[in-house]
């Protein structure tokens, strides 16, 4: 299964180019699916179905920025200034 990955700095809530960019890339063969990492909120589900190829994956920040590591370091100022 070949998977392409969007990354997206944002909640995901209103981002219509990426939907445009996601739904030509889902009507072409090259991929078998679409999913789109986003930042996660309480006003959204974390994980949405946009439709048959392409999902959302929203993740909540604070629970990865409580990681100890450089890792983490990285997210919880991501976080602080954001």
């Amino acid at each position: 299964m070949k998977i392409n990955l969007h990354i997206s700095f944002t909640c995901f809530e209103h981002e219509s180019r990426t939907l445009k960019e996601t739904k030509t890339i889902a009507e072409t063969t090259f991929f078998d699916k679409i999913e789109i990492v986003a930042f996660g909120n309480d006003r959204l589900p974390e994980n949405e179905n946009i439709d048959e190829k392409r999902e959302i994956k929203r993740l909540k920040l604070w629970k990865l920025a409580r990681r100890k590591g450089p890792a983490g370091l990285a997210l919880r100022i991501i976080h602080a200034v954001s």
